[in-house]
Order: C-alpha cells, then sequence, then structure tokens
C-alpha cells in the first residue's frame, strides 16, 4: 500500500495518538481559565531595510589617485 501512495506522489497519514487517561472536559476548562498569552513586546530599534545592512562602501571618488 505505501508503495503505490509513494509512487503517486501521496503519503499515508495518520492522526496523533491520543493518551488513555486525557480527560476532555479538563483539558476544555483548562482552555478556559488559562491565562491568553502576552502580547507581543515592542521592537527597540527600528527594522533596517535589507538592502541597507552590511558595512557602507566609499565612494568611487575616494578609490582614485590624485
Amino acid at each position: 500500500m505505501q508503495d503505490r501512495l509513494h509512487r503517486m506522489k501521496l503519503s499515508f497519514l495518520t492522526p496523533r495518538p491520543i493518551h488513555p487517561k486525557a480527560d476532555a472536559p479538563a483539558q476544555e476548562a483548562f482552555k478556559k481559565t488559562s491565562p491568553n498569552a502576552s502580547p507581543p513586546s515592542e521592537r527597540t530599534t527600528p527594522r533596517r531595510a535589507p538592502w541597507r545592512s552590511g558595512s557602507r562602501t566609499r565612494p568611487a571618488s575616494a578609490r582614485k589617485a590624485p
């Protein structure tokens, strides 16, 4: 079976196993009473544009001999 699926560029997916002692009502209660995730912190330094990364280069006129 796996070979046929592989030839068709498909895969055999299986769901994650559920623990036998899992308590669904307790999990739902925890989701409702747990605190929300903290809000994202603000950046302290502004982001630079990707094309401005790296060190600055000297202008071409600075390389010419007098």
